[in-house]
C-alpha cells in the first residue's frame, strides 16, 4: 500500500539551510504599506485546468513589476484577477490594505490597457479619453471625500456577500467531503482485495487512478471548511453591518447628485487636456482614430486610463502590435509616465528586454508559479532555477550536467572544472550538478589567465557577427562539450581554429540537477517560499500540462478533466509502482 501515500516532492535540505540564513541575516524591519497585495492565489477552472497555484506577491507604491513568462504561464490570469475580471477559488487580493478579492473592476480603483487599442473609432481621441469619466461622473470627483466613501462601503459590502455565501455552503462542502471519503474508503479497500489476485495490474491502477483524484478533491474541500467555519456564528453581525453600510451609501449618494453637473463637466475637460498634454496628443484631441499612426492610438489608450488618476495601472503587453523601433520609444514613454505619475505599474510581457528595461522588479513565471522575485539585475545576475537561467537572458546561458567531486566539476564528457571553495556551501560529494556561464562571461585575452584561474581550450565551429560582437559557438577540447562565447568584434576569429578562452569562475552558476535549484545564487525569502511551492506540487504541474496540452487538440472529442483522468492512468501504467513519471525539465 505504499503506492497509495501521498506524493510529495523532498525539500532539498540546502534550499531550508538558504532560508535560515536569509531569516537569521534579516533585521527586523518595520510593516511596510503595499498598494497591491496576492495572498495564495489559486484559479482553477471549469475544466479542471487549474492556471495559478497559491500566489503571493506584493507592489509598493510608485513600483513597476513585471510578470515575465512563456506563453500559458499565467500571467495574464493573475492580471485579470487584480482587475476583478477573474475570481479566485482560494485566496484575497488586497488594494490599499482593503480586501477586493470578490469586489467589482469598478470598485478596485485601478485601470487597464490592453494589447489591442480598444478605441471607439466613431468618437474624437478627447471623447475617447473622456469615455470612462463621462460613463461614471463617480470617478471625476475621486480626489473627494464622496467616491472614496462609496467605493470603500461597496467594498465592505461585497466581501460580506462573498462571507455569508461561503458560510452558507459549508453544511453542503462537509456532506460532500464526507461522500468523497467514504468512496476513497471504498476503492482503498476494493483496491486490497485486488491486489491480492493474480494479473491484476490494470484493475490496480484503474484504482490508483480515481484515488489520486479523489485525494485532490477532499484536500480541496478541507480548505475551504477551513476556512470559513471560523466565520459561522458571525452570519447575522454582518447582516447587520451589510444594512448599516447599504443606508450610508443612499446618504453618499444624494450628496454627490447635489454636485454641480457644469462643474463635473469642467472638470473632466481639464483631466482629458492634461492627459493630452502630458502623452505629447493634445494636437490631436479633435482627430478620429483612423488618422493616428499606432503609437498615437496607444497614447490615446493610455490617456484613457490616465484621466481615471488610479492607483494601479495593468498592462497586458500593451506594446506588442508595435514595429519594433516603435516598441522601443514607447518603452521609454511608458516608464517616463509610470515615474511622473508615480502610480504602481503591473506590467505583463514575454518579452525579456521589455521587462529588463523598464522594470524596477520582475517576477518571474512558469507553469503557474512564480519561480523568482527580485530587481532585473538580480534575476539575470542570480537566478533562481535552471528555468529562470535558461529564459532570462540573450544569448542563453551554456548550462552543462555533471557531478560534484573534490571540489571539481566533473561533466558526463570528462571536462573538469576546479571550483572556488565559497561555491561548494550547499555542495555534498558526488552530487549531479549542472554548471551555468552566460556567453559574455569568458575572455580571450591572455594577460588576465591569473585573474581568473581557469582556462579551456576550444575549436570554433561557427560565429555570428552581431555588430560591436561576435557570438562562437565552440566545442571544448577534448570532452566536446558544446558551448557559446562572446567577444568584441576585433577578436575575429576563424572557424575551426582552436583558442584558449578563460572563464570568469566568479560568475559561474552552480544548479542542483535533481531540483534544479540554484546553489550558489543569493536569493531573496519571497523566492524561497515560492520555490517551496513549485517543488511541492509536481504532480499538480504534470496534470496543468497535460490539459493544457490536450486543450489546443481541437478533435478532442472527450471533456478535458476525463482526457487527464485516462492521462494519468496510462502514466500510472507505464511506472508499475504508480509513481509519477515526470522529468524534472520546469
Amino acid at each position: 500500500m505504499k503506492q497509495l501515500n501521498k506524493q510529495k516532492t523532498i525539500i532539498p535540505s540546502f534550499l531550508s539551510s538558504m532560508k535560515n540564513d536569509i531569516v537569521n541575516e534579516q533585521n527586523q524591519q518595520e510593516n511596510q504599506s503595499y498598494i497591491l497585495e496576492l495572498k495564495n492565489v489559486n484559479k482553477i477552472y471549469p475544466n479542471g485546468f487549474q492556471a495559478i497555484f497559491k500566489t503571493n506577491l506584493k507592489v509598493k507604491k510608485g513600483e513597476f513589476l513585471s510578470l515575465l513568462g512563456p506563453s500559458g504561464c499565467g500571467k495574464s490570469t493573475i492580471l485579470r484577477i487584480i482587475a476583478g475580471l477573474e475570481n479566485p477559488n482560494q485566496g484575497e487580493v488586497f488594494i490599499n490594505d482593503l480586501n477586493v478579492t470578490y469586489s467589482e473592476p469598478a470598485l478596485r480603483n485601478l485601470t487597464m490597457v490592453f494589447q489591442n487599442y480598444a478605441l471607439f473609432p466613431h468618437l474624437s481621441v478627447r471623447k475617447n479619453i473622456s469615455y470612462g469619466l463621462d460613463a461614471n461622473k463617480n470617478k471625476v470627483i475621486q480626489d473627494g471625500q464622496y467616491w472614496q466613501k462609496l467605493n470603500f462601503l461597496k467594498n465592505e459590502i461585497n466581501e460580506i456577500n462573498w462571507k455569508i455565501t461561503n458560510i452558507n455552503l459549508i453544511d453542503k462542502h462537509k456532506k460532500e467531503l464526507e461522500k468523497n471519503k467514504v468512496k476513497r474508503k471504498k476503492l482503498i479497500k476494493k483496491y486490497k482485495e485486488i491486489s491480492k489476485q493474480k494479473n491484476s495490474k490494470d484493475k490496480l491502477n484503474n484504482l490508483l487512478a480515481k484515488i489520486t483524484f479523489l485525494e485532490s478533491k477532499i484536500e480541496f474541500k478541507k480548505d475551504i471548511i477551513k476556512n470559513f467555519e471560523s466565520l459561522k456564528d458571525l452570519v447575522e453581525s454582518l447582516k447587520q453591518k451589510k444594512k448599516l453600510f447599504k443606508s450610508n451609501i443612499k446618504k453618499f449618494k444624494q450628496d454627490k447628485e447635489d454636485l454641480n453637473k457644469n462643474k463635473i463637466k469642467k472638470i473632466i475637460n481639464k483631466k482629458v487636456e492634461e492627459a493630452a498634454k502630458l502623452l505629447g496628443i493634445e494636437f490631436y484631441l479633435n482627430h478620429k482614430p483612423s488618422e493616428l499612426s499606432g503609437g498615437q492610438r496607444q497614447r490615446v489608450a493610455l490617456g484613457r486610463s490616465i484621466v481615471n488618476s488610479p492607483i494601479l495601472f495593468l498592462m497586458d503587453e500593451p506594446l506588442s502590435n508595435l514595429d519594433a523601433q516603435l516598441r522601443a520609444t514607447m518603452r521609454q514613454e511608458i516608464r517616463k509616465l509610470h515615474e511622473r505619475i508615480n502610480s504602481g505599474t503591473i506590467y505583463v510581457t514575454h518579452d525579456q528586454v521589455e521587462a529588463m528595461t523598464m522594470s524596477d522588479k520582475l517576477a518571474v513565471m512558469n507553469d503557474g508559479f512564480i519561480l523568482q522575485i527580485g530587481s532585473p539585475k538580480e534575476v539575470f545576475t542570480n537566478p533562481s532555477c535552471l528555468f529562470v537561467a535558461k529564459f532570462v537572458g540573450s544569448p542563453a546561458m551554456n548550462l552543462i550536467e555533471g557531478i560534484y567531486k573534490n571540489q571539481k566539476f566533473i561533466s558526463q564528457n570528462g571536462l573538469e572544472i576546479n571550483l572556488p571553495k565559497y561555491k561548494c556551501k550547499y555542495l555534498e560529494e558526488n552530487q549531479k550538478i549542472t554548471i551555468g556561464i552566460r556567453p559574455t562571461d569568458f575572455s580571450t585575452d591572455e594577460n588576465v589567465f591569473h585573474s581568473y584561474q581557469n582556462k579551456q581550450k576550444v575549436k570554433i565551429t561557427s560565429k555570428e557577427l552581431l555588430g560591436n560582437e561576435i557570438q562562437y559557438k565552440a566545442s571544448v577540447v577534448p570532452s566536446n562539450e558544446q558551448i557559446s562565447f562572446i567577444t568584441s568584434s576585433y577578436d575575429d576569429f576563424k572557424v575551426n581554429q582552436e583558442i584558449e578562452i578563460f572563464m570568469i569562475l566568479s560568475r559561474l552558476h552552480i544548479f542542483d540537477t535533481h531540483s534544479s535549484i540554484a546553489l550558489t545564487s543569493k536569493i531573496n525569502l519571497e523566492t524561497i517560499e515560492a520555490l517551496e511551492n513549485w517543488l511541492n506540487s509536481t504532480s499538480k504541474i504534470f496534470l496543468r500540462r497535460l490539459i493544457l496540452e490536450k486543450s489546443k487538440n481541437k478533435n478532442t472529442k472527450k471533456s478535458l478533466i476525463k482526457t487527464a483522468y485516462l492521462a494519468i492512468k496510462k502514466q500510472i501504467q507505464k511506472t508499475q509502482k504508480g509513481k509519477w513519471n515526470e522529468k524534472k525539465n520546469f
